[in-house]
């Protein structure tokens, strides 16, 4: 046997009798039943959860029936090599697989490929690399992965009845509320308690006392980085610790037994940081604009405008909250509040001078001239050197104020992202009418630039722009982005991301959430599923202003509310987005969208009348606006189709331009409606092609059916699966519950309920016996016949 050096674990090392009989007891007994069958386990935990303890005791077990064991402790200063060709029966142990180098990794993955070899391997949850993933996923095929890290009455029942060690039973059920059943905590409570202590105190103040000098200890060995979101997720509202979610602190602390796996912190854990933190001065006015600043950046809004409401008798408070009761208005979806905030409180600084720019181009109610010279009218200091923050919104401003100007060149566009890019630097948490990525990614949208717009809202999510409570509406974005792109996988994993960090959202978020579900059902669904996704959007409609950001989503909207027979409900709305852009001067880059869906309502209804106003507007813009020339030289070309006339060139070039400027949808529905219009059975062939290869409406379907395709290939599940949902989907064929599949890749159950659900959505499966027998033609038959579990 070898055996490769161990160290000990940061965190305690509990016995590993709290976890042995209801955890690893079954892995064991699976060894021993099958002699010839090559050992092979995954165990994942948190620091301290027993993975180092479990492993020597499966180690020892082996030696006793015979085995060739070999262990490895990745991470050692000096890295012991894996023996080199280990034989296939040899056992490889690895602990600590997180921190295995490239090469050893693939060593590791290799063996794990392999089903005849013998590997157990032990990791915390974080960091997870995609090859990292591949291991677990070869390694599960054998055994289900054994999650430690959190431990139940009845193992510390086990533990204390093995170790001979009494503890009333009061005391026992303080510790694992306190612990929060986190497995070193749990060991260290036990070993700290002591009958004495708390004989006349229930409320375990010398065994809080001790424990919190240990949670402690353990904060000052992390990273400073991540003791302090530790710190700020203590100190923050229970909302705005949800939002943090999907941050990378957040997997991280958990992975260090700070955080339970729903990101919340242990009670015990809490409660030490909060102690530990310095008192704050007894100042009711600056607490009340820092609470309202912390409860926004958390993402509690309604917390921070109920602050804002209670200041507002105090005119030093008014002024100090401006920015978040606007930012508040405009999340509400009400920008004309926003506006209002501004003009009765005028902004005391250039950077709020900006964001009232925002809220009043929101409106329209603004001249263009206002709009261009409202922030420069700003008091300024002429000594104090740029900051990332002001250089951001020097050129949010500049950017956004060309815009309305009507200057359509790159320029704008560039200004835009690159304040985009520079907020995201600043680490700027405040509250905003509008975000700068948002604002630069529908810029983007309006130039036709659609990868440039996924690179601006992609390059925001990674780097945290703007803060927790930004997170929700960047995710609408993408996914707003991903529709356009004809990526409706993407679009779905990111509209269920949105609503799992926020299932609450924000009456101005809900309209974007709405209208991404609304146009994934028009592009890849029935008239049944169209139907309900409006029925679900209109009544948003009732609750929501349309402002200046929101016409992307208001263009959706009119198309499907149109075919549905609500043209009159949306007509209002239309009104009023027509209203904001005529008091904007009708700025070129802002209006095309707009008036290109008042042409697809026309179209729809059949009315020339409707048709004629916006394509007139198209035309009076298209000599400096490359999208509004696509779009009237679109219209002009629909509109002989309708009336008979079928040109296969022009119909082609029409669609492929709609396509270049982002709607690949329009374009696509183009060439059908071109190949529905002509007795030619050639050119009917050639335009279907076209709109085929535009927007591929049918992928689905093809996919469920399996059926060749004209080269002999067949379609492979990432055309229509996000990778999330193919991992989702395999755990799913090996008959895995919500809360397994959660366990196992680490999300909530409920985020695994959703993936389920889009992935039937997209395989068109209308029961669960369906979403099984199509995967499995989709995925291929790789795990056993096991139906669809939603519980034990």
């Amino acid at each position: 046997m070898t055996v490769l050096p161990m160290r000990p674990s940061p965190a305690a090392a509990p016995d590993d009798a709290f976890i042995w009989e209801r955890q690893l007891r079954p892995v064991l007994d699976a060894i021993i039943d099958q002699p010839h069958a090559p050992p092979r386990a995954l165990l994942v935990g948190n620091a301290g959860s027993g993975k180092s303890a479990s492993l020597r005791r499966l180690r020892d077990v082996l030696l006793e029936e015979g085995r060739d064991v070999h262990l490895l402790h990745a991470g050692m200063r000096a890295d012991p090599a894996i023996p080199p060709r280990m034989p296939p029966d040899a056992v490889l142990i690895v602990d600590d697989a997180q921190l295995l180098d490239d090469e050893q990794l693939d060593v590791i993955v290799d063996r794990a490929a392999d089903p005849h070899s013998a590997l157990i391997v032990a990791h915390r949850p974080w960091p997870a690399s995609e090859r990292m993933r591949s291991m677990q996923r070869l390694l599960e095929r054998t055994f289900p992965a054994v999650v430690l890290g959190h431990v139940a009455r009845s193992d510390v029942l086990q533990h204390l009845e093995a170790s001979g060690q009494p503890i009333r039973d009061t005391c026992l059920q303080h510790i694992l509320q306190a612990t929060g059943g986190v497995t070193w905590l749990v060991s260290e409570a036990l070993a700290l308690h002591d009958d004495r202590d708390c004989t006349d105190d229930d409320a375990h103040s010398a065994l809080h006392g001790a424990l919190g000098e240990q949670v402690a200890h353990r904060l000052e060995t992390v990273e400073p980085e991540l003791r302090l979101a530790v710190e700020r997720l203590c100190t923050a509202s229970a909302k705005g610790r949800a939002s943090g979610l999907l941050d990378d602190a957040i997997q991280r602390a958990h992975a260090e037994g700070l955080l339970l796996r729903s990101g919340m912190p242990v009670p015990l854990v809490l409660a030490a940081v909060r102690t530990a933190m310095p008192a704050q001065p007894d100042d009711e006015k600056t607490d009340a604009v820092r609470r309202a600043r912390d409860a926004w950046a958390d993402g509690d809004l309604d917390t921070a405008m109920a602050i804002v409401d209670d200041a507002a008798t105090d005119a030093h408070d008014r002024e100090q909250l401006a920015d978040i009761s606007a930012g508040g208005w405009a999340a509400r979806g009400m920008m004309a509040q926003a506006d209002a905030v501004y003009r009765a409180l005028p902004p005391g600084d250039a950077d709020s001078a900006t964001l009232a720019m925002i809220a009043a181009i929101g409106t329209g109610s603004t001249s263009l001239a206002d709009a261009a010279t409202m922030g420069t009218a700003a008091p300024t200091v002429a000594s104090a050197a740029p900051s990332t923050l002001s250089v951001a919104m020097d050129l949010l401003r500049r950017g956004l104020a060309a815009s309305v100007s009507g200057d359509c060149s790159e320029a704008v566009l560039a200004d835009l992202v690159r304040a985009a890019e520079m907020y995201t630097g600043s680490r700027a948490t405040r509250a905003v009418p509008e975000l700068p990525a948002v604002v630069a990614t529908i810029v983007a949208l309006n130039l036709g630039a659609l990868v440039t717009a996924h690179t601006v809202i992609d390059d925001a999510i990674r780097d945290g722009h703007g803060g927790a409570w930004a997170r929700p509406r960047l995710l609408l974005w993408r996914a707003w982005v991903s529709v356009q792109r004809a990526r409706p996988a993407e679009a779905f994993e990111d509209l269920a991301r949105a609503q799992e960090i926020e299932p609450a959202m924000s009456a101005r978020d809900t309209l974007l959430a709405r209208a991404v579900r609304v146009a994934i059902a028009r592009r890849y669904e029935d008239a049944a599923g169209i139907e309900e996704a409006w029925r679900h959007a209109r009544g948003t409609l009732l609750r929501t202003d349309i402002d200046l950001f929101l016409l992307h989503p208001l263009a959706e909207l009119i198309s499907s509310a149109t075919r549905a027979g609500d043209a009159e409900r949306i007509d209002p709305h239309i009104t009023r987005a027509l209203e904001i852009t005529a008091g904007l001067g009708d700025p070129p880059l802002w209006i095309a969208h707009l008036r290109w869906a008042g042409i697809q309502q026309g179209i729809l209804l059949g009315s020339p009348a409707r048709v004629a106003p916006h394509a007139k507007a198209l035309v009076a813009v298209s000599a400096g606006n490359r999208v509004a020339a696509v779009m009237a030289k679109a219209g002009r070309v629909w509109t002989s189709v309708l009336g008979g006339t079928v040109d296969p060139a022009a119909v082609e070039t029409a669609a492929e331009g709609l396509a270049s400027v982002g709607l690949k949808w329009d374009g696509a529905r183009l060439a059908g409606h071109g190949a529905g219009r002509t007795d030619d059975r050639k050119v009917a062939a050639r335009l279907l092609a076209c709109a085929r290869d535009l927007h591929p409406t049918d992928i689905a379907r093809r996919s469920v059916d399996a059926d060749p395709v004209g080269d002999g290939e067949r379609t492979t599940p990432e055309e229509i699966l996000s990778d999330r949902e193919i991992e989702v989907a395999r755990l799913v064929l090996q008959g895995k519950t919500y809360a397994e599949i959660g366990e196992t890749i680490f999300i909530s159950p409920r985020t695994a309920e959703h993936h389920i659900a889009h992935i039937r959505t997209r395989l068109g499966a209308t029961s669960r016996s369906e979403v099984i027998a199509r995967l499995r033609q989709l995925i291929g038959d790789e795990s056993p016949s096991l139906p669809l579990r939603t519980s034990e």
